[in-house]
């Protein structure tokens, strides 16, 4: 009980300093603490934490849960491997692929559900996944691998 008062009271004065002028404080309801310099301000707020949480736990339970997903590539004379993605913003942010002890290559990805294009980037060359067989044409001439993520 008390910690949680004590995380509520820091979260409070923490949200009020980034959000007042220098050299003012905010009054909290059921805060007050000598600690604070109350200074009279005509933007002077309220803030209650425990009102504020909730909002924040409500946008992400909106969210549909977001997915672990292995991604594999035998490439066993490859010097470096890429995944990319449309979940990666593709080229931009690839993501490096760890080389496992077989010459197989392999990345584990958070990724919300739904259908995902990808490619992977062999030794700075595109290359396609052999293990799968949805495509998808892409502007470049080539294919896309298509992974659904339920």
């Amino acid at each position: 009980m008390l910690r949680a008062r004590i995380v509520r009271i820091l979260i409070a004065t923490l949200f009020g300093l980034l959000h007042c002028g220098a050299g003012e404080a905010v009054a909290y309801k059921g805060h007050e603490s000598q600690s604070l310099t109350h200074v009279e301000s005509p933007h002077r707020q309220t803030f209650n934490p425990t009102r504020a949480m909730p909002t924040k736990i409500k946008d992400r339970a909106s969210q549909p849960a977001k997915r672990r997903v292995a991604f594999l590539l035998s490439a066993p004379h490859a010097c470096s491997v890429k995944l990319a993605g449309d979940f990666t913003g593709w080229e931009e942010s690839a993501r490096e692929m760890t080389r496992q002890d077989n010459g197989s290559w392999k990345v584990i990805v958070t990724i919300s559900p739904g259908l995902h294009e990808y490619r992977f980037i062999v030794d700075g060359q595109w290359a396609d996944d052999p293990r799968c067989d949805a495509r998808k044409p892409n502007p470049f001439g080539g294919e896309n691998c298509l992974r659904l993520v339920e």
